[in-house]
């Protein structure tokens, strides 16, 4: 309009209004011309707009709840929510400007490792930053390739301990990796645990979700890439094919380590069954180098799980999920450390119908069941014929006593050990076997005083987190059920001076158990998780 005033027109129509000319001019029609200097908005809800709801709602143009950390309307409608964005954070508008016209500012770097322009990036969508959509979406984007850049950096620092540190892990440093280059899923899901792993630096201390700090970038962004990855997985196009089920096994293992990592046990131990059933299901598993190693971490966090009392009475995951490594088939002769971990992985697998068997009813008449004694005979017989094909490998590697042979011989026969002594003591529960067997304790301290001082960590990192049997459990284990008060003492000794977590093996929390309160001082600030418990009887 050409005017500067807005015009409007006013009819009434009376209903004498005939048309007659006879009739005054003023009882006909009339029309009124006036101006609207200010003309009130109308509102769409009968209270005022609030700019408080999270990013996702914002987007979606919806009401959001504000629950925090996470919209529960967004949790709800795609698993995961984009978190809220502070207006504090906002820098000046002229600022703003500035830093995005000065050429410096777009490629200078901060202390923290973030763009210069962090700020602006996070804020421009919801602050009124004068851009064009598509410069924010060029913003954006480089944000996120610069953090998902960080967090597979990180990943590739996180991986090369999960398989225990010792042995070389091809499935985490490797496959996983070049899987995730062509599987959002997996890449969101390794994304998570090294986000996780962040927030936790620079002590591996379980994440505790009660308390979780809502304004850690790292552990909302955890969350968030958790939950897109479940639900990539839940929307697989063809969910029976061979590779959709070989990726959603692979998300197993990474959910169930996620879970471990954030002290979510009950949790992790869901993941390893759903993945051990998926796995079991497929015809020959063992034939296939990649199913194989899937198979081997399962196994290993499986006996981590029973080892620490998660997985008792029935038997979760299937036993004989391996046809062709059976006992009857060991060789005569292994022909590395490789094949003699590959098969001890094997045997620690077999001995779950021992554990599962003393979980139940043991004693009859003051004496142990005949078939429990049966079934010892037998675990036992495969443990010395193991060991009897081991030996001359660890003799090789012993000489001289330093470099990766001789700690990866050493991981593997503090592992026997605590097995042989868990079997020929019945669990722990012969009184009279425990005092036979405080030379096997006192091996297992010295053994795990090599690993301890040898391993390297994650990097911005104080402890060590596998996804193996560590040095955490046969420490423990010496610290409480050894006669001995002087291997006691040494075992409690190097639990307290290298924290670390081994699968669901936690060394603070194991302290906790042998009365170490270092929840008082401030070093724990995680909750020791009620398995723990099983393990002080």
């Amino acid at each position: 309009m050409s005017s500067s005033k807005r015009t409007g027109t006013f009819r009434v129509k009376t209903p004498w209004s005939t048309g007659d000319s006879s009739v005054p001019e003023s009882s006909g029609p009339q029309s009124f011309v006036f101006s609207l200097d200010h003309r009130p908005r109308a509102t769409r809800a009968s209270v005022p707009k609030v700019r408080s709801g999270c990013v996702t709602c914002k987007r979606r143009h919806v009401k959001c709840d504000e629950a925090k950390p996470a919209c529960q309307r967004c949790l709800k409608w795609q698993g995961f929510c984009d978190g809220y964005k502070t207006a504090e954070l906002a820098p000046p508008k002229d600022d703003r400007r500035r830093r995005r016209s000065s050429p410096s500012a777009r490629s200078e770097k901060s202390d923290s490792g973030l763009p210069a322009n962090f700020e602006t990036l996070q804020l421009s969508d919801q602050f009124g930053v004068e851009e064009n959509s598509s410069q924010e979406s060029s913003q954006n984007s480089e944000l996120d390739d610069h953090w998902e850049t960080f967090y597979c950096d990180c990943w590739s620092s996180l991986a090369s301990n999960l398989g225990g540190g010792w042995f070389s892990s091809p499935l985490f440093t490797q496959t996983i990796p070049q899987i995730s280059q062509d599987e959002p899923a997996i890449r969101y899901a390794i994304m998570a645990i090294a986000a996780l792993a962040c927030s936790l630096s620079p002590n591996i201390v379980p994440a505790d979700s009660s308390v979780g700090d809502a304004n850690d970038y790292h552990y909302n962004a955890a969350l968030t890439h958790y939950g897109q990855a479940i639900r990539l997985i839940r929307l697989q196009q063809e969910p029976n094919s061979a590779s959709t089920l070989r990726v959603a096994v692979v998300a197993c293992i990474l959910f169930a380590c996620f879970e471990i990592l954030h002290g979510s046990h009950e949790a992790a131990v869901n993941h390893i069954s759903f993945g051990s059933l998926m796995l079991s299901g497929q015809a020959d598993v063992a034939q296939l180098k990649l199913e194989d190693e899937i198979m081997q971490v399962f196994e290993r966090m499986e006996w981590s799980a029973w080892s620490i009392g998660l997985m008792t009475g029935t038997v979760q995951v299937p036993i004989e999920i391996n046809s062709r490594f059976s006992p009857d088939d060991m060789p005569t002769k292994f022909s590395g450390l490789g094949e003699a971990r590959r098969w001890w992985d094997a045997i620690q697998h077999w001995t779950l119908h021992f554990s599962q068997a003393m979980a139940g009813p043991t004693y009859a008449d003051g004496d142990f069941l005949p078939g429990i004694k049966t079934m010892q005979s037998q675990c036992l017989g495969m443990l010395e014929r193991w060991n009897s094909l081991f030996w001359p490998l660890y003799t090789t590697a012993s000489s001289p006593r330093k470099g990766s042979s001789y700690y990866q011989a050493t991981s593997l026969l503090l592992q026997s050990i605590v097995l042989h002594a868990y079997i020929s003591s019945f669990g722990f529960q012969d009184h009279y076997a425990l005092e036979q067997i405080t030379s096997q304790f006192k091996e297992m301290v010295r053994l795990s005083g090599i690993l301890l001082s040898n391993q390297t960590v994650f990097k911005g990192c104080s402890e060590v987190f596998t996804l193996d049997s560590g040095p955490t459990c046969s420490l423990f284990l010496a610290a409480t059920k050894c006669l001995d008060p002087t291997v006691q003492a040494e075992a409690t000794s190097f639990l307290t001076k290298y924290a670390r977590r081994d699968g669901f093996w936690d060394s603070r929390a194991a302290l906790g158990i042998l009365g170490q309160d270092l929840s008082s001082s401030g070093e724990y600030s995680g909750s020791i998780d009620p398995a723990l418990q099983y393990l002080d009887q």
